[in-house]
């Protein structure tokens, strides 16, 4: 999205947006399942070690729900990625090359004006998508959660690594993290965000409510603890402008009747019987 020859910068400028809308329900996916995927793997039958036991410092359970992956994608595209200063330099952009046009063509009297048209129409595009960033974003975790519910996650600390628990196809797993793997921590008011070898975060609900073991304070003190040795960044201004209601799917559990209960025993009965 840097340089730019005329419309050719402006088109890749505006794909490169276009990708990151459409690329918003991937990231809610990432951040669902980028820790089940390590807690999916089957141990093979000689590598079956269960995890060293573990006196947590604190544990904390975050629900991945319409609002954390709200406040997790406003982060990381608007303040990581800085899309909104991104997308306001190519706007100013596009108009000084569009008035240069105009110019250009007011004064040799050719039909040049028409590319400063497109210009101009393409950095009011760009404008306008800035302010809509948001509702996209909302756009997309409205239809995300239409099919998914939310997933919850509990993360016990100590001092050495970050265990991760969760319950798949009705089974707890567990993986490890160790600290050396959280590359960059990030804060707001309302989570912290562990990027953990430049990918999805893992997202620390930092409310009261979510405190199973410990309190709060010893939350705010072992991640102020592991700051002093990682890049961090504090970000306090406002980042989401409304929530919206979301009417989150059933889970669907298969139900035995009492008739199937039945004609199972039944069945068993009189296999017991042949043999």
């Amino acid at each position: 999205m840097n340089d730019l020859n005329e419309n050719k910068q402006v088109e890749e400028t505006n794909e490169e947006e276009v990708l990151n809308e459409e690329k918003v329900e991937e990231n809610n996916e990432a951040l669902e399942t980028e820790e089940n995927v390590a807690l999916e793997e089957e141990p093979k039958e000689d590598e079956e070690e269960k995890l060293p036991e573990m006196t947590p410092i604190v544990e904390v359970e975050t629900t991945y729900d319409y609002k954390v992956l709200k406040y997790c994608n406003m982060y990381v595209i608007r303040v990581k990625r800085k899309s909104l200063l991104i997308n306001l330099i190519m706007a100013l952009v596009c108009i000084a090359i569009g008035g240069l046009i105009l110019y250009s063509s007011l004064k040799n009297q050719n039909n040049n004006w028409i590319f400063a048209a497109m210009t101009f129409v393409l950095s009011a595009w760009v404008i306008f998508s800035i302010f809509t960033e948001e509702k996209r974003i909302d756009k997309s975790l409205v239809k995300y959660f239409s099919t998914h519910t939310p997933v919850k996650q509990k993360f016990s600390f100590d001092n050495e690594r970050i265990r991760i628990t969760a319950v798949i196809n009705g089974e707890e797993k567990q993986a490890d993290y160790p600290w050396a793997y959280v590359t960059e921590i990030h804060a707001i008011p309302e989570y912290f965000f562990l990027f953990i070898n430049g990918g999805a975060p893992i997202v620390i609900d930092r409310s009261e409510e979510s405190i199973i073991t410990g309190t709060t304070e010893d939350l705010e003190n072992l991640i102020r603890e592991e700051c002093s040795l990682k890049p961090f960044k504090s970000y306090t201004k406002p980042l989401v402008k409304h929530l919206a209601e979301v009417k989150y799917p059933e889970p669907v559990f298969e139900e035995t009747s009492e008739e199937e209960v039945k004609e199972e025993n039944s069945n068993e009965s009189e296999d017991n019987k042949n043999e």
